[in-house]
């Protein structure tokens, strides 16, 4: 075995490998792409969704990943309702 001298010592000699560090970094921003994409595409299939069924139901609560929309129409569907079955008053003449 050899002595080494103090200037070999102090001698940095570095890897060509892909450290596990970088792995990580690379893994993180994959993993971030993913999410981005999934919850991008379940806040467009719920506001389609909600577009389409808020005015047949009275109470809406839809959840798609992490999107959740909460809708109450039930006084404003229950005035219509009343509307459309008041019978104005005939008013006689003769």
């Amino acid at each position: 075995m050899e002595k080494l001298s103090i200037q070999k010592s102090r001698e940095i000699i570095g890897g060509k490998g892909m450290t596990g560090a970088l792995l990580n970094g690379f893994g993180s921003i994959t993993k971030s792409i993913g999410e981005l994409f999934s919850n991008s595409i379940g806040t467009i299939a719920t506001t389609v969704f909600t577009a389409i069924s808020l005015n047949k139901v009275d109470k809406l609560d839809a959840k798609i990943g992490n999107s959740t929309f909460k809708a109450d129409n039930s006084i404003s569907n229950k005035a219509a309702i009343e509307a459309e079955n008041n019978i104005p008053n005939v008013v006689n003449l003769f």
